[in-house]
């Protein structure tokens, strides 16, 4: 029987490995997560490991939720002040976010293989998207309603775009480099502008 963890250490510990695991999977892919490495890490027996994830697989997936919420951390104060107007600021967020993943996406294989890993996991979540940042659309809707910036926000559309994005980009080999980013730019903006609705 596994060791009982308070809520605190199970967040401890939880943060411990998939940090470490950040680590060691930036070094050479999900081959080096080693859960003897991680647990030692952690300051936890390689048994405990699994009061935390039932597999490596599960763990890789909860790294990547784990680093989108601290990127939509470092987010959330442009989103929060995005000017007159907001749909052509998210646009550029997103074109922008696309742009430097497709140059990490060809420059190193270590985001090629999350990228393949994410779209071939299986999972219950049908828009992957959506699960990792509805409730981060559904704060900037929010404050942009407040702010009478706009009437409205189809969460659910805006998340089908970027997914849609995410589609193209892991096929973007099969595109014209010197075309990539006015059709990404063209789609993105075309598309956020069927789902949010400005204030008139």
């Amino acid at each position: 029987m596994g060791k009982a963890y308070t809520s605190d250490e199970r967040s401890d510990i939880k943060i411990k490995i998939m940090e470490a695991a950040l680590d060691l999977y930036h070094e050479n892919g999900s081959k080096t997560l080693n859960i003897r490495e991680l647990a030692k890490r952690a300051g936890i027996s390689p048994g405990g490991f699994y009061n935390f994830w039932p597999d490596k697989d599960s763990l890789i997936l909860d790294i990547m939720r784990y680093r989108t919420s601290q990127k939509i951390e470092l987010l959330k104060p442009l989103f929060m002040e995005p000017g007159n107007d907001p749909v052509g600021f998210f646009s550029t967020q997103i074109l922008s976010w696309f742009m430097d993943l497709k140059y990490k996406l060809d420059t190193k294989p270590i985001y090629r293989e999350s990228m393949a890993f994410l779209q071939n996991s299986p999972g219950d979540d049908d828009n992957r998207f959506l699960a990792l940042h509805s409730d981060f659309l559904k704060e900037v809707r929010d404050e942009w309603i407040a702010a009478g910036l706009i009437e409205s926000m189809d969460i659910v559309g805006v998340a089908n775009v970027i997914t849609s994005v995410s589609i193209l980009l892991s096929n973007s080999g099969k595109l014209d480099d010197a075309y990539f980013e006015d059709l990404i730019r063209s789609y993105v903006s075309a598309g956020l502008h069927l789902y949010i609705k400005i204030k008139e």
